[in-house]
């Protein structure tokens, strides 16, 4: 699946709980399953991964990788659904609601509200 900056995903969990946890002895902060995140950054070390807005992690030396920051592989997310909100059902309730009734109430001259 490809990613974008930008793009919100939601994170599926981790397949490795092992590696969540040496993640966490190592003082990183890791993506919390369930959670939608802001895709920050597409890296390719091991394999296609995403840095997130939401979390930055210092860089650490990792063997045969470098000083990098930790990213968390592509497969572990799934894009965000995005839903526009409309207010067009409330609308239609308060229209079937109303129907039939004035639209304001004339009152008689000595019992108009103050």
């Amino acid at each position: 699946m490809a990613f974008r900056i930008g793009q919100k995903v939601v994170f599926l969990g981790s397949d490795n709980p092992s590696e969540e946890a040496r993640a966490l002895r190592h003082g990183f902060v890791i993506p919390v399953k369930g959670v939608v995140y802001t895709v920050r950054d597409l890296t390719d070390y091991g394999g296609p991964g995403l840095r997130l807005v939401e979390i930055v992690n210092p860089v650490r030396s990792w063997a045969g990788y470098g000083h990098v920051e930790p990213s968390w592989h592509q497969s572990r997310f799934r894009p965000a659904v995005e839903r526009k909100t409309s207010i067009s059902i409330f609308k239609e309730i308060l229209d079937r609601e109303n129907h039939g009734l004035p639209s304001r109430v004339d009152y008689p001259a000595d019992c108009e509200p103050k």
